[in-house]
Formats: C-alpha cells, sequence, structure tokens
C-alpha cells in the first residue's frame, strides 16, 4: 500500500504524499513505530506526524462529550466508551514549499436525532499552506 501511494506511474516519486485516515493502531506503539519506519523506507524525503505533540497525540477514538457521556452512544463498542485512544492519523510528506499548519480533531456530535455521532472516530483536519519563504 505505502509502495504504490509514495510512486507515480513514471516510477518517479511524488513531490506531496497525504496518508490520512484510520489505521486502526494506537500511538504510541511498537506497530505504529513499524509504520513510520515503513514510511521512512519508502519515502526518504522524510514524512511527519501532523498530530504527534512531543510524543503524544490526541484521542480520536472513544472520546468523551462535553456532558462527561460517550461521544458516540450508537456505534462504539460499550467496551470501548469513554476510553480514548488515538488510532487514526494523518502523515504528511510536502515539499519545501508547502508546510501543515493547524491540525485539529473534529468530533461528529449530532443533536435532534437518534444516534449522538455521525460516526465512532473524530474527522481529522489538517490546513495544507505555502511556506512564509
Amino acid at each position: 500500500f505505502v509502495q504504490r501511494q509514495t510512486t507515480r506511474p513514471d516510477g518517479k516519486q511524488p513531490s506531496q504524499v497525504i496518508l490520512i485516515g484510520d489505521f486502526n493502531f494506537r500511538a504510541p506503539s511498537s506497530t505504529y513505530d513499524g509504520f513510520v519506519a515503513i514510511l521512512a523506507r519508502h519515502c526518504p524525503w522524510g514524512f511527519s506526524d501532523a498530530f504527534e505533540q512531543n510524543g503524544t497525540w490526541p484521542p480520536t477514538f472513544g472520546t468523551v462529550g462535553p456532558d462527561g457521556q460517550s461521544a458516540d452512544q450508537l456505534l462504539t463498542q460499550h467496551a470501548d466508551r469513554c476510553k480514548p485512544k488515538t488510532i487514526d492519523f494523518a502523515w504528511l510528506a510536502l515539499p519545501p514549499s508547502l508546510r501543515a499548519q493547524r491540525p485539529e480533531v473534529v468530533p461528529f456530535a449530532v443533536k435532534g436525532q437518534p444516534f449522538t455521532a455521525i460516526s465512532d472516530h473524530c474527522g481529522l483536519s489538517v490546513e495544507i499552506a505555502a511556506s512564509a519563504d
């Protein structure tokens, strides 16, 4: 998968790669470290984790709503409710002319419906902007 995403049809490496979504492994973990090693092997120009801050990550699954209850009452299994963990990531390989900024975890809360969220995961948002150079 990583090799397909980091190689263009002409065999050259793309100038930018964005891998974002539900990877279903936790950070930090040996699986996370192994995936980062795979990224490094296939993308020697460098990848960054848009949400990692000094070895910590914001929770993206099993989150707690403002009322202290599980943010999702329907899709999240009972055993996973109110047990926040990080299993969604955004890895970016950008050219020097671009930079990532304002990474944000976006809850998918819904009001006035028989369900409390549109997903058992939070969304991820990262703004890509021109570098100030």
